[in-house]
């Protein structure tokens, strides 16, 4: 994905169910893209409007958003670092990494807690 990534200068996100390609998203998070998308093409991440995203909620505002961020070099910089700094906090493999650690941990902790209660039962 990355040679299309490096000759775009906006990802968009069109989707209107809430599943689809979110690893896209993820993708162009992480590679500073500016994004437009609808609400459900980012259903799941961390993303504000006009902050990290263009939030488009129909067909006109789709098209807006993509020519003001392809007439704006500055903005889509700004978007593209911000929606990149939002997955280096949310999806980076250290924080996930991190997160999953701690499942793991909580979760023998309660077996082994569950496992004296019994014993003790007993």
């Amino acid at each position: 994905m990355r040679p299309f990534f490096n000759t775009s200068d906006v990802f968009i996100s069109p989707f209107e169910e809430p599943h689809g390609s979110k690893l896209k998203i993820a993708e162009a998070m992480a590679m500073a893209m500016p994004i437009v998308s609808t609400p459900q093409g980012i259903r799941g991440f961390d993303l504000t409007h006009a902050q990290s995203v263009m939030l488009a909620r129909n067909s006109q505002e789709f098209a807006a958003y993509c020519i003001e961020l392809l007439n704006s070099s500055d903005q889509r910089e700004r978007l593209g670092q911000a929606a990149r700094q939002k997955a280096l906090e949310t999806i980076d493999w250290q924080v996930l990494g991190k997160k999953l650690r701690q499942i793991v941990e909580d979760t023998f902790a309660t077996l082994a807690t569950s496992q004296n209660a019994t014993r003790n039962f007993k």
